[in-house]
């Protein structure tokens, strides 16, 4: 773990496991693909994936959260912006 000022990070490794692995039981929960969007939802990053025959994860998160971008209802084209056209 290290902790600056501003930032928090956290990073997890495992190593290979002892013996072959078993079949892994149906998980009830998101995962890492969870954890990534709850990362970045609070304004940090996430990593994840195979390391050194084990698994690892990090995650960067800050201390003050982003702050939310005003959500406008018109529709008019934003200058120096392309048009944007949603799919159907």
């Amino acid at each position: 773990m290290t902790h600056t000022p501003t930032e928090t990070e956290v990073a997890v490794r495992n190593g290979p496991p002892p013996r072959p692995v078993a079949a892994r039981p149906p998980g009830g929960g998101r995962g890492p693909t969870g954890l990534d969007e709850r990362v970045r939802a609070a304004g940090g990053s996430f990593r994840y994936g195979p390391c050194g025959g084990g698994f690892a994860v990090v995650a960067r998160i800050p201390h003050r959260p982003p702050v939310p971008s005003p959500i406008s209802s018109n529709s008019e084209q934003l200058p120096g912006l392309p048009h944007l056209v949603s799919a159907r």
